[in-house]
């Protein structure tokens, strides 16, 4: 983009954030987002209830698990020495059912840190810090800028504007919800 296309474009953004009448779809913004919020608190409270009841592991495992310091002591601890060891949050049932077919064992306790792979719904339910090298999870530490469609928006918008490059041609129109202009530009 050149300097003038640059200078036009400061020109438009600096206009329309001057705008009085940029809120006049806040009362509809309001309403959709605060359905959001709804329906994700009923989601918290339903996974909230979920994980109580799922929490069937026992005092006696729970205080083993605890007491072990690495992989093989609690492998022992548990008696299964020799066999690899994953833990599945999410409804994967038939990727569970597969590895439990190749001999591989459930950890059930969806925190532990003891595992040979952990595969999981969302990359927030892997702590990167404590993985070690021998342990295989299924996502990247710090790629939400090009693997959520979100992340991969904002970071093709932040090209086009130091590049002359044209993303509607690649990549399809999308919206973030939460910045007002394009809820603007949406409806």
């Amino acid at each position: 983009m050149s300097r003038k296309g640059l200078q036009e474009l400061w020109t438009k953004l600096t206009k329309l954030a001057q705008l009085k009448g940029r809120y006049k779809f806040r009362e509809k913004f309001n309403v959709l987002y605060s359905a959001q919020l709804k329906s994700f608190n009923y989601k918290r409270k339903e996974i909230k209830r979920k994980a109580e009841s799922e929490s069937s592991s026992s005092d006696d495992e729970v205080e083993k698990a605890e007491k072990c310091r690495d992989m093989e002591t609690w492998k022992k601890s548990m008696g299964v020495s020799g066999s690899k060891v994953f833990i599945v949050k999410g409804k994967y049932k038939d990727f569970r059912n597969a590895l439990i077919e190749r001999g591989w064992v459930e950890n059930t306790d969806k925190n532990s840190l003891f595992y040979d792979l952990k595969w999981t719904t969302k990359v927030k339910d892997i702590k990167f810090e404590t993985v070690k090298p021998a342990q295989l999870v299924n996502h990247f530490n710090n790629n939400a800028c090009l693997t959520s469609k979100y992340g991969l928006c904002k970071s093709l918008r932040s090209i086009m504007l130091n590049e002359a490059l044209d993303i509607d041609r690649f990549f399809p129109k999308a919206y973030d919800m939460s910045d007002l202009q394009d809820f603007e530009n949406f409806l």
